[in-house]
């Protein structure tokens, strides 16, 4: 909300600036320069603007699962990569933090959402600003609500070549094969292709 009013005031006092100009015979030429600074950055606030709204947009219809909404982003190769910028407020009453649209993927488990964005090369390896989760990462986090979609989330990043470097594995594992008691048998090979991509990564489970 505040940004928008930046905007508008910037727009508005560019467009007195250039009013005045027009009308002035006095520092014309400085006039303008003024106005025409101002008319271009309350321009790029409002492509700025516009961006993160289609962000916001396609982060929510991800978290829904909403796959046709997704799919027309992905066909409007909406950007995977950006991340809306949340305000104070929201972000203090809503606990959320800046994450582009494969990040959200990721983070809720959307296992099928990411297979479907794969093709459109995203930065499987772009860190959020705020803890400097990865996508790998942030899919870890949602292993304890939906652990058989994270391991299989899990699976398409490694596949991708997600860099591992950064993950404590030793803490990783032993929730890992607790989680797996919990699963149905038919989701027993998400867990199956996971121990299978992290050994192709010379990444071995020591409890199997």
């Amino acid at each position: 909300m505040l940004k928008n009013i930046v905007g508008m005031i910037m727009f508005i006092v560019g467009l007195i600036l250039t009013i005045v100009f027009l009308v002035c015979d006095r520092n014309k030429w400085t006039i303008l320069v003024w106005a025409l600074v101002l008319l271009l950055l309350s321009a790029i606030r409002t492509v700025m603007d516009i961006r993160d709204k289609r962000s916001k947009k396609f982060c929510d219809a991800i978290r829904e699962n909403d796959t046709d909404t997704v799919q027309k982003f992905l066909q409007k190769k909406t950007s995977l990569n950006h991340a809306a910028t949340p305000n104070l407020i929201s972000k203090a009453a809503n606990g959320a933090w800046p994450l582009s649209p494969f990040q959200t993927a990721c983070r809720y488990g959307r296992a099928d959402i990411v297979k479907n964005m794969m093709p459109y090369k995203p930065p499987v390896d772009q860190a959020e600003p705020y803890f400097g989760f990865t996508p790998l990462g942030l899919a870890m986090l949602n292993f304890s609500e939906r652990p058989a979609d994270s391991a299989e989330v899990m699976t398409v990043l490694l596949n991708a070549g997600a860099a591992t470097d950064d993950i404590d594995w030793s803490k990783f594992f032993p929730d890992l094969l607790r989680w797996k008691k919990q699963i149905s048998p038919d989701e027993e090979k998400k867990f199956t292709d996971l121990l299978t991509a992290l050994k192709e990564r010379g990444i071995e489970c020591p409890f199997v």
